[in-house]
């Protein structure tokens, strides 16, 4: 899928997140690597937004992130070095900085603002799920490839109800203080992706998957991101409001 404004696939503003243990020549090593989650960039600075828990996943010497870049009208996959994070104190979402990107700038589509949502919410969802990430195994693997491969999935569906309070809060991924339960269950490294309401040419994210519940409600579980708008990390030196909607609205 194309945004209309972008004129780029939705795929290059949606990095998946990995721990990469890179060989002396630059190649992932199969056997020491894998799929940790999703993130989504924001403004044209190279920021982007993921899943705290997602962070405390990878090791900070083996944090990339996997970016499809062409070449001679080849699609193919580049190793991105995460540079720089910072957690939000509070709530279950990080801000991540990565190294310039090979094929230049960037500019981010996504909005990020404090509008409030509620039950019966449509939302679109982009995820680097692990369940299909794995489908590289069944074609059998020459050496020195990656036994995951990265592929972006689409879900859509609806919030169910609005939650002022954790699901659960004795795991990290529910740490914070307003949650959406949402229709569609992402799976593994699913978690870091956005929900986005997609209203006359604007991308408004307003959740990010965080996780689901599978044994009796069946639903997933996305933190509001209303609550951290207004957040200014310091890596940032702006709130995350501001770095999301000066480029977006650029878009328009």
């Amino acid at each position: 899928m194309t945004h209309p404004s972008a004129n780029r696939p939705v795929q290059d503003f949606l990095i998946p997140i990995c721990n990469l243990h890179l060989d002396e020549e630059g190649q992932a090593i199969p056997d020491e690597s894998e799929l940790v989650g999703t993130s989504f960039l924001i403004g044209d600075l190279g920021f982007a937004l993921t899943a705290a828990h997602v962070i405390d996943q990878t090791s900070e010497a083996l944090r990339y992130g996997l970016v499809a870049v062409d070449n001679l009208g080849k699609s193919f996959f580049h190793a991105l070095k995460v540079i720089d994070v910072e957690k939000h104190p509070t709530e279950d979402v990080a801000i991540i900085k990565f190294d310039p990107f090979p094929d230049g700038k960037r500019i981010s589509f996504f909005n990020v603002n404090d509008q409030k949502y509620f039950q019966s919410t449509d939302y679109h969802m982009w995820s680097y799920p692990l369940s299909v990430a794995e489908e590289i195994k069944l074609h059998g693997l020459p050496e020195k490839i990656l036994n995951f491969r990265p592929d972006i999935t689409f879900f859509k569906g609806y919030v169910r109800r609005r939650m002022s309070f954790s699901p659960n809060p004795s795991f990290d991924q529910y740490k914070g203080s307003l949650f959406f339960e949402v229709s569609e269950i992402g799976g593994a490294c699913a978690s870091g992706s956005p929900l986005v309401d997609v209203k006359n040419g604007k991308w408004n994210a307003f959740a990010i998957y965080v996780g689901e519940e599978t044994a009796n409600r069946k639903c997933g579980y996305a933190l509001a991101l209303e609550q951290i708008a207004d957040w200014k990390p310091n890596i940032l030196d702006k709130t995350i409001k501001e770095e999301a909607m000066e480029s977006a609205s650029a878009r328009i």
